[in-house]
């Protein structure tokens, strides 16, 4: 082999999962090739007589040749990828195994640090008492049980600390080195601190449960007794047939009981704690140290057996994962052989590639030809589907006689027609409904929950945007021809061009704007991005705490999450907070502080917020409102224009002089006023109350945002209130009834003249439609 080839095998031996899958697809489009083409020549061998020359014979040979060597190269990348999703699959049981161990042991810990707080709390509380009960004895307050119980919590902390960073391990599928450096080291610790006490706080507890008195002893523990004395028969006061002169052993009286009880108690391992019981005197100690050296040794055979063992689970499951890894290498390396071989002998025997080309693309021709013929048939399925809804909806209208709803509708309006010309009553009504067997049927409503209603609201047309393209020294219509030329290369787009005396502003979705950005800016063209305009809003009381940046992730958190569509990164492309202010004022004495601040909504999120009248951020209940802002010129104090278009000098708002600013003005003046030729100036400029011009910028600005709204006592006076108010009334009217009824409806409204009585009946009808 060549140094090119040596070379392409090492590249090959250190492919990818995805790069296979890639490879397989690319053998598999040429098979499909090869055996059009075989089937192609077949057809013309069966039309004409077998060809004679010895050329195309080889030719034929060759290509089977070929055709051989691709469907074993595909079969073998196959037999590869199962192979490694078996290895994966393998390894992933063994992680999970050892992570539910852990798991085990972890919640184990976690229960008995609970129990050990708790005692910890109950003896706390008895502050005032000398004396403090555990269990079912009483003991004096100034033994070291606390102590005892504060350090087995500090023991079992340890444990939790080794099992959570065993978790990590397990889960990050690292190696056990450093884990088992890290037990030693703790062990060692423990050993010299730790281990007495929680050992004699064990002892204390086996005590307790064994310091009962023989007064509560069951039956199973007298014949326990009994039978450890060599008894065989037991008699027991609550046994069955204990009656009138029958013997029956007295609890606690005979000595023989007495003594193997004691005997049981001493050989079990006990404790010289300290403690005193009620109305006892001072006694020695019934254990000793060699007994406390023993048990200390005990303890520490068993952690250190529990620690061996695992380390040999861990060395074997290292070992299992070695050995396997080796049986893949092995496999891949021959695989990968055997694929090399193939190629070259693809290489040394080439094929006129133009001919496959051509076959590659009718296949690519087919394939989109289907893809239609699909779409097609998915749209006619669609349609057959709807007409059938239909024809069932007639069937089940259509009357026992056979005439439809629609046609008995038709009697009603026509006999109504009649009835017109006179005064209709309800007695009237109820016999043309009779007469003509029609129904009057509630509509079902639109909203049809709480999320789909928000859904439906939000998610409109959200992911558009707006760049303006420039050129220096050429009007917008020139522009626009360059940028035609650049959209006429993608005519599936949907981008919108609008042309100024300048510019060019492109309006459609970001992913096709993005493209089309690149291939302008080839040409020379500056392009900016239009700002988004959007509804500000007021929020009130706000906490001192969140910061600004945080306030899009409290929206989201308990607002928006859960909504389709919507993410924390939505939110906050979408928010923009531009002013935040404190107010101080005192009550009683006292200062306090409230906090509230604006924010530009782009995007659905402004109208999520319009229906809400309070939004949660952190722990309170803020009220939110849309609002109009005027943002004065920063050099004189303007309304009328911005600070980039003025063109006179800095002055104070208030008086106009050039010597000082606004907030070092003494003349409390408005200089806007006094240019118009107001009379009152003596006030401030944001006075909305006092100030006209101001008063009037606020209705513009709240008109061009959408938010100026007639007051309520305006819809029952003025003519084009009542009107606005009756459309509104019946439609509303026309959506929760059927039309024809809705007919009867107005006509008995209509024929009252006053328009105050007409906009009552109205009323009624709405308030009362769950009755009809």
């Amino acid at each position: 082999m060549s140094k090119k080839e040596d070379d392409n095998a090492e590249s090959l031996l250190n492919l990818s999962s995805q790069e296979l899958n890639e490879e397989k697809e690319r053998l598999g489009k040429k098979l499909d090739g090869m055996e059009m083409k075989m089937k192609e020549w077949n057809e013309h061998v069966n039309k004409s007589p077998p060809p004679a020359t010895a050329k195309k014979k080889d030719e034929y040979e060759q290509f089977l040749h070929e055709m051989k060597v691709v469907e074993t190269a595909r079969i073998e990348i196959e037999k590869e990828l199962n192979r490694r999703k078996q290895a994966t699959e393998s390894d992933e049981e063994k992680w999970k195994a050892e992570e539910e161990k852990v798991e085990a042991t972890l919640k184990e810990h976690l229960d008995t640090l609970d129990i050990i707080r708790n005692m910890i709390y109950d003896l706390d509380s008895d502050s005032g008492n000398k004396e403090i009960k555990i269990g079912r004895k009483t003991y004096s307050k100034g033994n070291d049980t606390r102590k005892n119980l504060m350090n087995t919590l500090a023991y079992k902390k340890e444990q939790i600390k080794l099992a959570k960073a065993e978790l990590d391990r397990i889960r990050k599928k690292t190696e056990t080195k450093g884990h088992e450096e890290q037990i030693s080291k703790i062990l060692g610790t423990e050993e010299t601190e730790m281990e007495v006490e929680i050992i004699n706080e064990l002892k204390r507890r086996r005590k307790e449960a064994l310091d009962t008195s023989m007064e509560d002893m069951d039956d199973d523990d007298l014949v326990f007794l009994r039978k450890s004395q060599g008894l065989k028969r037991v008699r027991t006061a609550t046994s069955k047939g204990a009656g009138i002169g029958k013997e029956s052993v007295s609890r606690g009286s005979s000595p023989t009981v007495k003594q193997a009880y004691r005997s049981r108690c001493n050989s079990l391992p006990t404790r010289n704690s300290g403690l005193k019981k009620r109305g006892e005197k001072e006694t020695d100690g019934t254990t000793t140290e060699t007994q406390k050296n023993m048990e200390l040794k005990d303890l520490l055979n068993a952690l250190l057996t529990q620690i061996k063992e695992q380390m040999t689970t861990m060395k074997k499951i290292k070992e299992d994962n070695e050995k396997n890894h080796q049986k893949l290498r092995e496999e891949n390396a021959k695989t990968m052989e055997t694929f090399l071989q193939q190629l070259k002998e693809l290489k040394e025997n080439p094929k006129n590639l133009t001919e496959i080309g051509k076959l590659e693309k009718e296949l690519r021709d087919s394939k989109e030809e289907l893809k239609k013929m699909k779409t097609e048939n998915e749209k006619l399925t669609k349609t057959t589907k709807e007409m059938k809804e239909e024809l069932k909806k007639l069937k089940d209208n259509l009357d026992k006689n056979g005439k439809s709803q629609k046609e008995e509708n038709k009697k009603t309006q026509e006999k109504l027609d009649k009835i017109g010309k006179t005064m209709i009553t309800e007695k009237t009504v109820e016999k043309v409904l009779k007469e003509t067997k029609s129904k009057l049927e509630m509509k079902e409503t639109r909203n049809k929950g709480e999320k789909q209603f928000k859904e439906n609201i939000i998610n409109r047309n959200d992911n558009m945007t707006k760049v303006k393209a420039t050129l220096e020294g050429k009007t917008g219509e020139e522009t626009k021809k360059k940028v035609n030329s650049v959209l006429e290369k993608y005519p599936e787009s949907t981008i919108t061009a609008k042309t100024f005396l300048q510019a060019v502003i492109l309006n459609g979705p970001t992913e096709e704007i993005r493209k089309v950005e690149e291939e302008l800016k080839q040409e020379e063209m500056k392009i900016q991005p239009v700002r988004p305009t959007g509804t500000v809003f007021r929020i009130n009381y706000v906490d001192e705490d969140i910061s600004t940046e945080r306030i899009p992730y409290h929206i989201y958190i308990k607002n928006m999450k859960g909504i389709a569509g919507w993410t924390e990164e939505r939110v906050r492309e979408s928010i923009t907070v531009f002013a935040d202010r404190k107010r101080t004022w005192t009550r009683n004495e006292r200062e306090d502080v409230t906090r509230w601040i604006l924010i530009r909504a782009t995007n659905g999120l402004g109208r999520f917020l319009t229906t809400k009248s309070k939004i949660f951020i952190g722990f309170s209940n803020c009220p939110i409102f849309p609002t109009a802002v005027v943002t004065p010129c920063g050099k004189c104090g303007s309304v009328y224009h911005s600070t980039k278009s003025c063109e006179e000098k800095e002055m104070c708002w208030s008086c106009g002089s050039t010597e000082h600013k606004n907030k070092d003005c003494k003349d409390r003046k408005m200089k806007n006023c006094e240019r118009e030729g107001k009379k009152e100036t003596n006030h401030h400029m944001f006075d909305e109350g006092k100030c006209i011009i101001y008063r009037k910028a606020m209705e513009r600005a709240r008109r061009l945002a959408g938010m100026f709204e007639k007051p309520e006592e305006e819809l029952s006076t003025s003519k084009e209130g009542n009107r606005h108010f009756q459309e509104l009334a019946i439609s509303y009217v026309h959506h929760c009834l059927v039309p024809f009824a809705l007919y009867l409806l107005t006509f008995l409204v209509m024929c009252e003249k006053d328009v105050g009585e007409r906009i009552n009946g109205y009323l009624n009808i709405i308030n009362d439609r769950s009755k009809l």
